[in-house]
């Protein structure tokens, strides 16, 4: 009875092992025989215990620590220092400026009044030399205590009243001329002789007179006369002059001669100041 329980514990424990291991490839399926030895029997290895592997060393950040205020406070008083001082350059170059301005202005100003100044005395020269002229012509229109001078009393008497009527009109001729070129007026080549015209600006006509015109009109200083001495006898007169061209000044003898009643200048002569 013993020997029929025990095949039956070892068919059970057979199909047991078979249900668990799976016959499902065709082979044959390895039997699954349970030790029967004791417990205590069989010995067992201790258990080996792996230590913990060592945690990572982790090194703390550095920490950045902010600039105390004194610090940005004294940056920013050092850069409004800078800027000031840049400021204050740039204003001193800026008066310098100025004031270099201002000079060269005044300096411009007093040149012009200067040359206006002068122009103004070659002005007033040149109308006291006219008015003397119509002064000495008026006193030779007057009439004498004797008698009013008549166009015969001139002819058939007195050779000093005609030479001094002569005179005096070739003195405002010459005045004329120079206020004529003062004003760059065409006109004064007209107060010039054929003779003397000719042998300035050449002998073709009217070739002279249109060169002798674009000379006039190409004038740009100022012009005028003094009258030194004259002298005038029938029909000619002889006048010592300083003639003034901007700032220079030519000593001149003029001879003028009586054209159909017109005073013309027919010959210019430097004259040496020695």
């Amino acid at each position: 009875m013993s020997t029929l329980f025990a095949r039956a514990l070892l068919a059970s424990l057979i199909v047991a092992a078979v249900l668990l291991t799976g016959c499902s490839s065709g082979r044959h399926a390895q039997v699954y025989v349970p030790d029967t030895k004791a417990v205590g029997d069989t010995a067992q290895a201790a258990p080996v215990i792996t230590p913990a592997a060592a945690a990572p060393v982790v090194t703390p950040a550095p920490v950045v620590t902010p600039a105390p205020a004194p610090a940005k406070a004294e940056t920013a008083a050092r850069q409004h220092k800078k800027l000031s001082k840049a400021l204050r350059a740039e204003r001193a170059r800026a008066a310098k400026a100025r004031k270099r301005a201002a000079a060269r202005a005044a300096a411009r100003e007093a040149l012009l009044r200067r040359k206006l100044h002068e122009a103004r005395v070659d002005e007033a020269k040149a109308k006291a030399d006219q008015q003397e002229a119509l002064d000495l012509a008026a006193a030779s229109d007057k009439p004498s205590n004797k008698a009013p001078i008549t166009g015969s009393d001139v002819s058939d008497g007195s050779d000093a009243a005609r030479n001094e009527r002569s005179e005096t009109e070739a003195r405002a001729a010459v005045v004329r001329f120079h206020e004529l070129l003062d004003k760059h007026d065409r006109r004064a080549c007209d107060v010039l002789t054929p003779k003397l015209l000719h042998s300035i600006y050449g002998n073709d006509d009217p070739g002279a007179a249109d060169r002798c015109a674009s000379a006039v009109e190409a004038i740009t200083d100022r012009v005028s006369v003094q009258i030194l001495r004259s002298a005038a006898s029938g029909r000619h007169a002889l006048l010592d002059t300083i003639t003034f061209y901007g700032d220079t000044s030519v000593h001149q003898g003029l001879a003028l001669v009586l054209v159909d009643g017109t005073w013309l200048i027919d010959v210019v002569q430097r004259q040496s100041d020695s």
